[in-house]
This record gives structure tokens, sequence and C-alpha cells, in this order.
């Protein structure tokens, strides 16, 4: 199966379009043609160049069914009356659904961020069609796609199979797998040689002393007693179980010990266990909760 379309371009500061027929199993571009309009028998010739190029004759039984929108160039009677006549499917994609002929869309996409927003504006015809035609050859034979497996369109269009190539993608898997343990067993073993690194046409690298650079470094280092330790919080929270009561200590003394405040045996006990009494003299509230106890 096929899908055509159109996408505009700037040719000499005027607009032009880029024809194109896509194959949906492969990705490949089985032909493509830069026009200054698109009209009925633009989409005659674009379907006979597809035809010529992969060797098939107007007079075959069999025929890729083409997946177009419903621009007026393909719901025109003169390409309806030519694919009658070929013997060949001409597949309608419903009204605003690009997912109709998706794959053709995702190519546009494709070209338009990686050359024609680029190029932004072509000098000439001649230009258009060198630049364009370098894109594609590109395209084909050194972009691997995500959908085919990272294959190229034209391995995949070369195999023509699936199943052939899941197993030429479960092969690579596995030389990958197997170079990946011997890389591992060979860093692992300390008897082993380091590998020798470098560029390939530099010859082999070498190591770096960082002597210098740390000494130097060291050298700005600020020492221990440079270093600020973080400032200590002010409020002590401790844990216990007590019952909650809130009690106001008017004066607290490291000496005597004395409270001038009304507080019972029971508290005086506790905050005297821990330590509250040894704190700098100055009017407080102890808080003893069930969980907590906050000075």
């Amino acid at each position: 199966m096929w899908g055509s379309d159109w996408t505009k371009l700037s040719v000499g500061g005027v607009r032009w379009y880029l024809l194109t027929v896509i194959d949906f199993f492969s990705r490949w571009i089985v032909a493509w043609e830069v026009v200054p309009t698109v009209h009925g028998g633009t989409i005659k010739a674009i379907y006979q160049a597809g035809l010529k190029s992969q060797g098939l004759s107007i007079q075959s039984q069999t025929k890729p069914e083409l997946r177009v929108d419903r621009g007026s160039p393909n719901t025109s009677g003169i390409t309806q009356e030519f694919f009658e006549a070929l013997g060949a499917e001409l597949s309608f994609a419903r009204v605003r659904r690009p997912t109709d002929n998706a794959l053709t869309e995702r190519f546009y996409g494709t070209i338009k961020q990686e050359e024609i927003y680029l190029v932004g504006n072509y000098p000439d015809e001649i230009s258009a069609r060198e630049e364009i035609g370098r894109y594609l050859e590109r395209y084909h034979h050194s972009r691997p796609h995500q959908s085919l497996m990272n294959f190229t369109p034209a391995q995949v269009h070369e195999v023509n199979n699936k199943s052939r190539l899941l197993a030429e993608l479960q092969e690579m898997k596995r030389r990958t797998r197997k170079k990946r343990k011997a890389y591992w067993v060979q860093n692992r073993n300390p008897g082993s040689s380091p590998p020798a690194g470098g560029c390939p046409g530099k010859g082999p690298g070498r190591s770096v002393n960082p002597g210098a650079n740390t000494e130097g470094v060291s050298q700005h280092q600020p020492t221990d007693s440079q270093i600020e330790s973080p400032p200590q919080p002010k409020t002590t929270h401790l844990t216990n179980r007590f019952c909650l009561t809130e009690k106001k200590l008017d004066t607290v003394t490291t000496v005597a010990g004395t409270v001038t405040s009304q507080i019972d045996s029971h508290v005086l006990r506790v905050a005297s266990d821990l330590g509250l009494f040894n704190r700098v003299p100055r009017p407080a509230t102890i808080i003893i909760s069930k969980w907590k106890v906050v000075s």
C-alpha cells in the first residue's frame, strides 16, 4: 500500500509543492516531484513514476493501493477515471482525519524539520531538486527508523519480509550481547592489559598526572578551623511521655536552681532530669506534653 500527499515549499520566493508517494511498509519514497501546482494530471504522473521505479508495468494485474486525502486533485474526475482504467484502487481518507494517512504525514513532518524549514527558500527549481534529492538519499540509506526496528528504509525495502527482519534483529542483539560480555570479562580480569583508547588515527591514549593540579587546588582549600560550623538551634525538642502541662518559670539559676513559680514536685523532677536548669537564667515557658518537651 502506498500513500501520497504534497506540502508547500518556497522556490525563489514563490510557493511550490513537494509531491511524494511513500511505501507504507518500508517508508521508502517510491516517487517524488517538485511542481509549481498540483492537479489531476500531476497525480497521474506521480503514480506512474512510482510504478516505473518499482518495475511494475501498467498492464500488471496487481497494483499498489494509493491512500490520499480528499483534496480536489485527488477527487477530480480525471484522477478517478485514470485509476478505474488502470485497475488500481484509490483509497480516500476520512474528512479531517490525518491519521488515515499517518505515515505520509509523518514523513512530511520529518522532511520539514530536517530539510525544508532549515533551508527556508530554495534559489531555483534546480537547487530545490538537488537539495531534496540529497536529503532523500540520506533518508533512505543512513537514517534508521524507530518504527522499522532501527533499520533504514533501504534495508527494509530490499528485504521486504518482516520475518526475515525479525530474525536479523535477533541476530544483531545476540552479537551485541556477546561483544558486551567479552568487554566486561576483559575489564574484570586484573591480568589483562587495559584498552589502548585514543581516537582513530591519533595513536593510543595516554594518562595525565593530576598531581600538579591537585597541589594547586589544595593550596586554596580552607583549613578545618576556617570552616564555619552550622548554627545550633535555639529551641530544644525532647521526646518523652507525660501529660500536657504548661508552667511558667520566672527565674532559673545554674547554682542554686531556685524556682520562684508554683509547680508541683512531679514537674520539677522531670525538668531537672531533662537538664532544663542548666540553661542561661531567663524567663522561659516549659510545655510538657505526652510526646514533646519544648523550652
